[in-house]
């Protein structure tokens, strides 16, 4: 929705509350708009379940004022944080319910004073986010709402899973899982929603990428609660989400180029940052497996060099003599 639309409705809805009778060309005139427009608008007020109401004996349009909560006493900054985190940062991240939380956003923007919401109108529009690569799938609201379902009441799920990899490689990649899950988290991790739960095809406590699941069925079958669960104990000290059952401490070296800005990110719970006098950083972690932190390292190219461990070295150098090969070969192709 675009920010100016947005900010017609914050209007309509402040006129549709304000206790003046309005008809629709009334309206029109006030929001300089057409009459089209603003039935457009009404339209969308009633499909975020905001109740307006045609009042035939003062033909004219209104809002019940009880509808509301009481207006927040809320300062510029808490409002501005608001606005940023509803309109800014919410809109481009792939979040399940999106629609209610817009339609929340606008009932409580509608309660601010007008002084407050036009200054914070004129911040957002030199304000902006700019997140990295996030998952992208527009179906998630019904897996996330049968999952939350099943969460929130104890229930088992039944899902068919598009496995992309199994332990020890006994899934074929790609073939489709299929599994009841006693769910016990939802979490966005890095770049995508996942559900952790325990899983009867794998006999353990598995991680599900929710955009992976092609079907998702609520169960009547309960499944006890888990109140001892907790997402840092099982995700450990895994480089990002997948612990490998091995721990290591590693030694990385990164160049004058990119030290700082290594160094300025907090990467890991247990990393260690230390300047060398010739400006490069010594980068110390203990993470539970090699594979999603040797992923990282590559991302830096040249200008980071494995210290420790021994069995880091020999991936990151045969990773890098395989893509050596590879360029090696396509230069023999296009010749």
């Amino acid at each position: 929705m675009k920010i100016t639309r947005l900010y017609r409705l914050i209007q309509l809805i402040t006129i549709l509350r304000s206790g003046r009778r309005y008809d629709a060309e009334a309206l029109a005139k006030e929001l300089g708009v057409s009459r089209r427009t603003i039935f457009r608008d009404l339209n969308i007020l009633e499909a975020a379940g905001i109740p307006y109401y045609f009042d035939e004996e003062t033909n004219s349009y209104a809002i019940s004022r009880s509808f509301f909560l009481p207006a927040i006493n809320l300062t510029i900054d808490e409002s501005l944080a608001l606005l940023l985190a509803s309109r800014k940062m919410i809109g481009q991240l792939p979040l399940p319910l999106f629609d209610q939380a817009s339609r929340a956003a606008i009932k409580i923007e509608s309660s601010l004073p007008a002084v407050i919401r036009d200054h914070c109108g004129s911040i957002m529009d030199r304000v902006d986010f700019r997140w990295p690569a996030i998952a992208d799938d527009d179906s998630l609201d019904e897996t996330f709402h049968t999952i939350r379902q099943a969460i929130e009441n104890q229930r088992k799920v039944m899902i068919h899973y598009e496995s992309l990899f199994d332990a020890g490689n006994k899934t074929p990649a790609g073939r489709v899982v299929r599994t009841v899950i006693s769910p016990y988290r939802l979490v966005f991790i890095h770049r995508a929603w996942y559900v952790i739960g325990f899983s009867s095809h794998h006999k353990q406590i598995r991680t599900f990428k929710l955009s992976r699941i092609a079907q998702a069925r609520l169960l009547d079958e309960i499944f006890a609660a888990q109140p001892d669960f907790s997402l840092e104990e099982y995700l450990g000290d895994a480089w990002v989400m997948i612990p490998e059952g091995k721990k290591y401490n590693v030694e990385l070296i990164f160049s004058p180029k990119v030290a700082r800005n290594v160094a300025e990110v907090s990467w890991h719970k247990s990393q260690r940052c230390e300047f060398l006098p010739d400006g490069s950083l010594k980068f110390n972690v203990q993470v539970d497996g090699l594979m999603e932190i040797s992923w990282w390292i590559l991302g830096y190219g040249d200008n980071v060099r494995v210290v420790k461990p021994a069995r880091l070295v020999k991936i990151i150098k045969e990773t890098a003599e395989r893509m050596v090969k590879l360029y090696s070969d396509s230069g023999k192709d296009e010749k």
